[in-house]
């Protein structure tokens, strides 16, 4: 199962996930001031980010399956 995680294809759209963390960044970045990421770091991100929905998913899953 953790193999699969780690190995599956991404879920959440690329373009679609960049957009997002741009919007948040342009939210918290003071007037005047502009920030980049890196790919490496945006991909790093978002693994993470569909590694965090993915548990918390199964977390709730295995939830209901206990009602």
């Amino acid at each position: 199962k953790h193999y699969q995680n780690q190995h599956a294809a991404k879920f959440i759209p690329q373009l679609a996930f960049r957009r997002l963390v741009r919007e948040i960044m342009f939210d918290v970045t003071p007037v005047g001031e502009a920030y980049r990421i890196q790919s490496v770091a945006l991909a790093a991100l978002q693994e993470v980010a569909e590694m965090h929905i993915t548990a918390f998913f199964e977390g709730m899953m295995s939830l209901f399956d206990s009602l």
